[in-house]
């Protein structure tokens, strides 16, 4: 296997999305081969960097200006269909796609079922697999139909958490193809910092890390935040805030700096020089360096949920998808921690008993979860390990 063709949510200057990409390819340079070339359906400027990040010296390939191709509808389809395909396809063993939740409508999955297609037709026997994947619920029968469908011409389902895995279970025929890791990302914590030479940032006390989520941003809901912040700010006179965008690329409605700079216009005057923001800008190694070094995290982002993990930082998840609940459920963490978003709109209190909470664990030196995340990452290497193991054959026809 000298070629792997990955698509998925990258080169969106997203961290979460980012770090998945940087484990699979970490990984798989260990279980395959550290020659293999990687590429990577993304713009080539947006390309995350790995400098201080990644142990081996990957051969990535992306594609130059594509994030402009796509944002013109008019030459998009043209000149993916008669360039950016047939380039990307060429001499590829094995086609990943992943991670993350990309399957959410039915056109998305019969959109991703003709791109299987594409590449089965100029490589045969090509491998093809679903990398870190959430899956479910379904908006219509419609959805799950054609998600089954998508499900059958995909020779192995990694699934990040146990509700999606017993959805795919029940839907195909081959259950030996479905398999459950947790969230990808959490290997990262072997990759950062990756030599005895490079250590973590220490933890700064007084320092609450916030990351919110665009498209989710009630006026309640934000008031809550505030009233939160101002409230850890009052506690000590050296406590800070600090703002973390965790996906910042302009030309999408995901960017979540604009809400942050909204969010700190809404503290009187006398709080804002204790309050900063930190936006993702691609290098993976210095967005790590400062959220690893928060106290506490208030996380919507769920990728901030899962480096506080990482990290070993206490924090509160905020729910706004099934997908942050299987997190939630993954780990073992305390419901005390654990808020829906529309529940916050509701009662804003609850958010600060969330904090009280986590800083009275910290005082007892607990954990506000169950599972340990030793065996979280064994499981995810080993998994990945059988997936690329057998013979390079695709397990299915084309197509």
């Amino acid at each position: 296997m000298g070629s792997i063709g990955i698509v998925g949510w990258n080169g969106k200057h997203n961290f979460g999305d980012d770090v998945m990409l940087a484990v699979l390819i970490n990984v798989l340079s260990k279980i395959v081969s550290d020659d293999l070339e990687f590429k990577v359906w993304a713009d080539k400027k947006l390309m995350p960097s790995y400098s201080g990040i990644l142990n081996v010296e990957p051969n990535i390939k992306s594609i130059p200006k594509l994030d402009l191709i796509m944002n013109i509808p008019l030459i998009r389809r043209y000149i993916t269909s008669l360039f950016l395909y047939p380039m990307f396809f060429r001499n590829i063993d094995a086609l990943i796609i992943g991670g993350g939740k990309l399957f959410v409508s039915t056109i998305g999955c019969k959109n991703f079922l003709k791109l299987i297609g594409l590449a089965r037709r100029r490589n045969p026997g090509l491998r093809v697999v679903g990398y870190g994947l959430s899956v479910g619920p379904f908006n219509s029968d419609s959805h799950r139909d054609a998600f089954k469908t998508l499900a059958d011409n995909i020779d192995y389902l990694l699934l990040r958490d146990v509700r999606s895995y017993e959805t795919v279970c029940k839907l195909v025929a081959d259950k030996s193809k479905v398999m459950h890791a947790a969230d990808p990302a959490l290997y990262y914590g072997k990759l950062y910092p990756h030599d005895s030479e490079k250590t973590r940032s220490p933890c700064r006390s007084g320092v609450l890390g916030i990351s919110l989520r665009r498209g989710f941003e009630s006026k309640s809901f934000l008031t809550s935040i505030v009233s939160l912040a101002q409230k850890w700010m009052n506690r000590d006179s050296s406590n800070r805030i600090v703002f973390f965008n965790f996906c910042t690329l302009k030309s999408t409605k995901h960017n979540d700096a604009p809400l942050s700079r909204q969010v700190v216009e809404m503290f009187s005057l006398s709080y804002r020089n204790r309050i900063s923001t930190v936006s993702y800008s691609g290098d993976l190694r210095v967005f790590s360096d400062e959220f690893s070094s928060c106290e506490y995290v208030i996380a919507v982002r769920l990728h901030a949920a899962v480096m506080s993990y990482v990290f070993n930082t206490p924090f509160v998840l905020i729910s706004y998808d099934e997908k942050c609940t299987d997190f939630a459920n993954e780990i073992g963490l305390s419901e005390r921690a654990s808020i829906n978003y529309e529940s916050i709109e509701k009662e804003s209190l609850i958010l600060d008993a969330a904090l009280d909470y986590l800083i009275g664990l910290s005082s007892r030196k607990e954990a506000c979860y169950e599972q340990l995340i030793d065996s979280k990452v064994s499981d995810f290497y080993e998994t990945l390990k059988i997936m690329f193991s057998k013979p390079t054959e695709s397990l299915i026809e084309c197509v």
